[in-house]
């Protein structure tokens, strides 16, 4: 498993035009072909977010793609990509009732310390939070 380079030059998007900036490192998910994408979004110098956010990490796998570890693999080396970036550790969230991304999640040392609704989503779809550490992963 490895990425294709960023699709977007640079690595970097800008999401939003409020305060704070917000950088956001996008990754194709590739095994020869296309499997997904995977993104890291953060603020400079430090490891909070935006209320709107939904954790530092975003992944989808294509589902003729998903079940073959492509995302445990991903979420690994995006930690990498993460301790470069110089944070410490970041919050990656899951719908409680998607296993499949918990144990994803679990595998790269996902540590849960809240369950409840996010304000970017739905009030009654509750999510997990989990702290990953990025010199941890793996």
């Amino acid at each position: 498993m490895k990425f294709l380079d960023d699709p977007i030059p640079d690595g970097r998007r800008h999401a939003g035009s409020g305060s704070p900036h917000l950088t956001t490192r996008l990754f194709w998910i590739w095994d020869g072909e296309f499997c997904g994408s995977i993104s890291l979004r953060f603020q400079a110098g430090t490891e909070e977010l935006p209320p709107e956010a939904s954790g530092h990490v975003g992944y989808s796998v294509v589902p003729w793609k998903q079940r073959n570890g492509h995302a445990t693999a991903a979420l690994g080396l995006l930690m990498a990509v993460a301790s470069k970036e110089g944070l410490d550790r970041v919050v990656v969230l899951c719908n409680e009732g998607n296993d499949a991304s918990r144990r994803v999640i679990e595998r790269n040392g996902g540590e849960l310390f809240m369950r409840g609704p996010h304000p970017s989503d739905r009030p009654d779809q509750i999510k997990l939070y989990f702290w990953l550490k990025p010199g941890a992963a793996g």
